[in-house]
């Protein structure tokens, strides 16, 4: 087999050992292609590592920079080989590690490839034993989606993808921002990744992030901005703004992001529905080159109101999250009107700035802007429930459906100021409630 296995080990000599014989027993893997990596977490481990003479291995020191690392490890073990990065309380079920291999070989730019773990899947059987004993299926036709952001737990990287795309960045230091940038790094590239909806992992112990619990999860913030230009690092996508989309999975019909990011919502949507036409328009240009992976990005500037799709039209525009930062948030709604097909749909999340966390901030003399949320400092307009229907109601549209989101677990002293503030004004609950409310409108007279 053309692939080393970078067995990264932090805790628990149990698992590292019902691993390695399932590397090969199970999955057929020779000790020369098992590269042990000790993370430095654990003495015993170590002890382990620098005492047998099965494997070849790293010992790394405690928190050393992840990425340099991988670096060491790729360019002492391998020189022709793909790799998969696997975390020592991993296995991969079957023959999950020929499958993935033959997905990458599958299409040149394939990158890499992601299982999915067991019990993601079948939450109602995760029993080590049985699912050890289950069955596994070797000659089905593997079933693929597209993926945004590669996981330092367990990935298989295609030989290619390393050549092309190069070293590590070793000015990060934690596992999953190292992870963030190489998978920007490639997207950039046109590369593409793959989730395999049907090959299986098993978690026999939950994964820990054992760097963000020492270094924090801010640690490689500043650096990942000023390499990319941007302030949000966005790769899970809004689900509540996809899953407005109301079609069947085999239809065909049109989409176009405005503010599209790096594409995490026309991922998913891609996924969801694989007929579908994306387009997005993004005005960072580093956030257009990675979404153009996935479908055709625009870099512009939706406030000019000159995008070029003379004699285009979508079934539905999406604003995740954009509007609020817009100068003339109404004047581009209604200019997009004249971009929907009849019968098109705008579909908007809106943060309230009428939540009640807002207003007791403000009651004690505070309006502290902050990195993300209601008071993001990149907002420069803000809306609660009527201006968002006065809003869309002088664009020309009708509001066909609005539902919000809200803060889980509210706190007893927060619902009772929720009633306070209720017999102060003639609003509903929902006005305070709402943390970010999801609007679908059509023009009127459709």
């Amino acid at each position: 087999m053309e692939t080393k296995i970078f067995l990264t080990i932090y805790q628990n000599m149990e698992a590292l050992q019902l691993n390695l014989n399932y590397l090969r027993t199970i999955s057929g893997i020779s000790n020369e292609d098992i590269i042990i990596i000790d993370m430095g977490f654990d003495s015993h481990i170590r002890a382990w590592a620098m005492g047998q003479n099965d494997y070849n291995y790293i010992c790394a020191e405690k928190l050393e920079n992840y990425a340099c690392i991988m670096n060491t490890a790729i360019k002492e073990f391998s020189s022709t080989e793909n790799i998969m990065v696997l975390n020592g309380n991993i296995l991969c079920l079957g023959n999950c590690i020929q499958k993935l291999e033959e997905i990458s070989n599958s299409q040149e730019n394939i990158g890499a490839v992601i299982p999915v773990d067991y019990a993601a899947a079948f939450p109602q059987k995760t029993d080590l034993l049985k699912v050890l004993e289950t069955p596994i299926d070797t000659a089905f036709e593997p079933k693929v989606q597209t993926a945004m952001k590669l996981p330092y737990q367990c990935v298989f990287f295609a030989r290619k993808f390393i050549d092309q795309i190069g070293p590590m960045d070793e000015a990060l230091s934690l596992p999953d921002t190292v992870m963030l940038d190489y998978s920007f790094r490639g997207l950039s590239q046109k590369w593409n990744f793959v989730y395999a909806q049907n090959i299986f992992t098993y978690e026999i112990t939950p994964s820990v992030n054992y760097y963000a619990a020492f270094l924090t999860e801010n640690q490689d913030n500043n650096t990942l901005r000023e390499k990319w230009g941007m302030n949000y690092f966005n790769t899970a996508p809004n689900e509540n703004l996809v899953h407005a989309i109301q079609r069947q999975r085999d239809e065909a019909f049109t989409v176009l992001e405005i503010g599209c990011d790096c594409g995490a919502n026309l991922v998913r949507i891609k996924n969801l529905f694989p007929k579908a036409r994306l387009y997005g328009v993004e005005i960072n240009p580093t956030s257009a080159a990675i979404a153009s992976g996935f479908c055709q990005v625009l870099s512009a500037n939706v406030e000019e109101c000159c995008l070029p799709y003379s004699g285009q039209s979508f079934d539905y525009i999406l604003f995740g999250d954009i509007l609020e930062h817009l100068r003339d948030p109404e004047k581009v709604v209604g200019y997009c009107r004249h971009l929907l097909k009849h019968g098109g749909k705008i579909v908007a999340s809106i943060p309230n700035l009428m939540h009640y966390t807002v207003l007791k901030s403000l009651l004690n003399g505070d309006f502290t802007y902050q990195d993300m949320g209601l008071l993001d400092r990149t907002h420069i307009h803000f809306f609660t429930y009527n201006e968002i229907v006065r809003m869309f109601n002088r664009a020309g549209y009708e509001i066909t459906f609005c539902t919000y989101t809200s803060v889980p677990n509210m706190p007893e002293e927060d619902s009772r100021f929720v009633e306070q503030l209720k017999q102060i004004g003639s609003s509903e609950s929902f006005f305070y409630l709402a943390f970010q409310y999801l609007v679908v409108a059509k023009p009127k007279g459709q």
